[in-house]
Formats: C-alpha cells, sequence, structure tokens
C-alpha cells in the first residue's frame, strides 16, 4: 500500500526499472514459462489459473 496514487505510480516504476518490465512466471504442474508484465504482479498478484492469460516467455526473451 501507499499513500496516494501518486505514490504508487512512483512505486512501481522504481521497482520496474530494478526488476524489469517483465517477469518470467513458470506453471510449476506443467513447467510452461509465461511472460508477465512486473506492473500485473505488483498491482494484482497473479494466480496460477491466470497465467495461461499471458504470452510464453521465448527463449532469450528478457524482462
Amino acid at each position: 500500500m501507499t499513500c496516494s496514487d501518486a505514490c504508487h505510480g512512483e512505486l512501481v516504476k522504481r521497482l520496474i526499472a530494478e526488476f524489469g518490465e517483465f517477469k518470467k512466471v513458470v506453471d510449476q504442474t506443467t513447467g510452461t514459462a509465461y511472460r508477465v508484465p512486473t506492473r500485473d504482479i505488483i498491482e494484482k498478484g497473479v494466480k496460477w489459473r491466470d497465467l495461461d492469460r499471458y504470452p510464453l516467455w521465448e527463449t532469450g526473451a528478457r524482462g
């Protein structure tokens, strides 16, 4: 939680700058890797059942 929308926006920008725009999230049951926006992880959280909404992680892709 942050104190305001402006603070939240700044926090998200800093975290994306530090950790990258996308993260590789692997479904442990299938081993399938997905390219998930860091913003979605921060703001929504990511559940395994939602992973198929994201594109597959391409080999060599970076966040």
